[in-house]
């Protein structure tokens, strides 16, 4: 049996209570996808027609006329109606990272906020990623925001936003200034040197193009183009094949606890970008604390970030939550060696 052939034309029947509209309007109001520009070049073009014959965009409709469009003019989309309709669904998904972002707030006040970002957030838009942590703050508070310092996609905890550019220089002097201390915890491969336990571990990092990506290179020493990067290491608990440990970064430069993590012999569970042989999966790095000044009272403000999920069950499994939890929140160590 022959399929069914859809036909090629679809009719609509005036209404009572439709006679005397024009006839541009009353398909505009019925095709909203069609607009007005394209209504009357289909009726210059005869693929619109009443009562079977060519009618002017102006003429009033009677009831009972029978409207005719070619099937084709409806899937007749403009670039621009194109891009309106994907600017539209790409709100659609920013809105629903803004709804999760609400339940994911730590800390708000008219200055800032600090949110817990999760695992596979990503919190800029850039090559690949068209919903972002900071677009999606932008949509649920209604206004311009600011990052101040940025986590990795797959790192989770503690993010802190600006919401005035007066408050994101202030965040970003304070930065510089390292009067902002942040913690993580993270789940080792293996084991730090015994050398690390408490110490400050100083290396150099450049960019470099692996494949199709680029990603950080390690030096033990400076090279040209490279750039310093301090982390201060605790080890709060180890078995025979992990370790759990506090990290308190002292700069700020990209993939830098992955890197150095990996130098030293113990890659971070689930980093397969860095980690020679680790099986690719949820990162168990979390950004748990955030110490910092409020850029109107001074007054510092410390923010601690529940683990996620996948996090929080492999610790129960290990019997590590305690020592996770009772970790060093960051501060001041760093300051008063120099």
């Amino acid at each position: 049996m022959s399929q069914e052939v859809p036909p090629r034309t679809v009719v609509r029947i005036v209404a009572t209570h439709e006679e005397g509209q024009r006839l541009d309007r009353f398909v505009s109001r019925h095709y909203p996808s069609l607009h007005m520009g394209l209504v009357q070049k289909a009726l210059r073009c005869k693929d619109i027609r009443v009562n079977g014959l060519r009618a002017a965009p102006s003429y009033h409709l009677r009831s009972g006329d029978e409207v005719r469009l070619f099937r084709g003019l409806l899937n007749t989309v403009t670039d621009a109606e194109k891009e309106a309709q994907q600017k539209a669904r790409l709100h659609d998904r920013h809105q629903e990272l803004a709804d999760q972002l609400r339940k994911q707030c730590l800390l708000e006040t008219d200055t800032f906020v600090v949110i817990n970002k999760r695992y596979g957030q990503a919190c800029q838009g850039g090559t690949g990623v068209d919903v972002s942590v900071d677009r999606a703050l932008e949509v649920l508070y209604g206004q311009k925001m600011y990052l101040v310092h940025r986590l990795d996609r797959e790192t989770s905890g503690a993010l802190l936003v600006a919401r005035q550019p007066s408050s994101a220089r202030f965040f970003m002097s304070a930065f510089l200034a390292r009067r902002i201390h942040k913690s993580y915890i993270a789940l080792l491969m293996g084991h730090l040197p015994d050398s690390m336990e408490g110490g400050v571990y100083t290396s150099w990092m450049k960019k470099e193009a692996l494949g199709r990506h680029e990603s950080m290179h390690h030096y033990d020493t400076h090279r040209p183009g490279s750039q310093k990067a301090e982390t201060r290491f605790f080890v709060l608990q180890k078995n025979d094949a992990h370790s759990l440990v506090c990290m308190h970064p002292y700069t700020g430069r990209r993939h830098q606890l992955r890197v150095q993590t990996k130098a030293l012999g113990a890659p971070i569970v689930g980093d397969a970008r860095y980690g020679e042989g680790v099986t690719k999966g949820p990162l168990f790095l979390h950004a748990r604390c955030l110490r910092f000044p409020c850029p109107i009272s001074k007054k510092e403000y410390k923010v601690e970030a529940p683990f996620p999920t996948f996090f929080k069950e492999r610790l129960d499994q290990l019997g590590w939550q305690d020592a996770a939890l009772s970790a060093p929140k960051g501060g001041r160590e760093k300051n008063q060696d120099r």
